[in-house]
């Protein structure tokens, strides 16, 4: 199975806009109704430290007031895939707002740590409740206010946000294997989530792919979308940001 690894200062990304409009669906609208991110991955829990900013890695975020899916080590006994949402709440004041967080454990039994994990993220809007999938288990929390404003935000694989412009301590890189990420207009159930999982080169159209990468077709620099809209995965590189 193909993999990216990622070592702890390594990054991609689909920027909110495809400089040359070659995008069929821009990610800048992905956060505009129901959407979800998968990835299948695997994490290298010894290089996390509970004590410092390794202690959590994102997955694939939508920077700012980080949004999706991380890992989060944050003690020495227990390991969590961890789905968040940051919203504008009008109870809190004009400019109020409001982090909600799901944490999966995942660590049960002997070498859990060591498995491959097929996770997910699912948020619907009209709901006010999000979702979080590992392995088969399926866990949902609801949500006060509104989703912040996220179409400026850049689309993250392997950290929260690695711009210098970030504090380093919110960059939160990732340590592991990505095999495959998915990002979807549609508020995936566990049954859509095992689906795709089985077959991710044929994924239906019904469920609203926006990119979909398995990294068997990548440069130095770019992974094909194999959804075929032409949201292909960058590499993040200081160098030539400003390129893009």
């Amino acid at each position: 199975m193909t993999k990216v690894s990622f070592p702890g200062d390594k990054a991609w990304f689909v920027s909110p806009d495809s400089k040359y409009g070659l995008s069929k669906e821009p990610a800048k609208n992905i956060t505009d109704g129901d959407f979800s991110f998968l990835a299948k991955i695997r994490v290298n829990w010894d290089l996390m430290n509970p004590d410092n900013s390794t202690r959590e890695g994102g997955v694939i975020i939508k920077n700012g007031l980080h949004m999706g899916l991380s890992v989060i080590k944050p003690d020495h006994d227990h390991i969590y895939v961890k789905g968040t949402v940051w919203t504008i709440d009008a109870s809190l004041g004009p400019n109020g707002m409001k982090n909600y967080d799901i944490l999966l454990k995942i660590n049960w039994e002997p070498g859990d740590h060591e498995k491959d994990y097929e996770v997910g993220f699912s948020f619907k809007k009209n709901e006010k409740e999000f979702s979080v999938y590992c392995n088969g288990t399926w866990l949902t929390e609801s949500y006060e206010g509104t989703l912040i404003d996220y179409s400026n935000a850049w689309l993250w694989v392997g950290a929260c946000n690695p711009l210098e412009s970030c504090p380093a301590e919110f960059r939160q890189f990732f340590n592991g294997d990505v095999y495959k990420i998915g990002v979807f207009n549609k508020a995936l159930d566990k049954e859509e989530i095992i689906e795709i999982y089985k077959d991710f080169k044929n994924v239906s159209k019904r469920l609203k792919p926006v990119g979909l990468y398995d990294f068997e077709k990548i440069t130095p620099y770019k992974a094909l979308d194999i959804s075929g809209n032409g949201n292909h995965l960058v590499l993040f590189d200081v160098t030539w940001m400003d390129s893009i």
